[in-house]
């Protein structure tokens, strides 16, 4: 069970910023056992020149699957932002 926000635009009036619980399959293996927690990560830059600069810690909620194991979250913009600021042009292109 994972909750998504319900749009605006659904019939009812307006209810931005409400969530609901409903069953959204897992991307890789369309379970719909998935569970939310709460995680504190720090994301380090890559290479030895990563290694010279500050992590980006990040708290928030990841969704994991529990049959495959596929983890998801979302960064908020500040910690995107710097993400973005403190990777190198050349690095950028090889991260897929």
């Amino acid at each position: 069970m994972v909750k998504t926000q319900l749009s605006s635009e659904n019939g009812e009036g307006d209810r931005s910023g409400q969530y609901e619980d409903r069953v959204v399959g897992c991307k890789r293996c369309d379970s719909d056992e998935q569970q939310r927690f709460s995680a504190e990560m720090n994301i380090h830059f890559p290479h030895w020149e990563g290694l010279n600069k500050p992590s980006v810690p990040i708290c928030r909620e990841v969704v994991i699957c529990l049959r495959c194991g596929l983890a998801e979250f979302s960064l908020p913009e500040a910690s995107l932002r710097k993400l973005v600021d403190r990777t190198p042009n050349e690095y950028r292109s090889q991260q897929e």
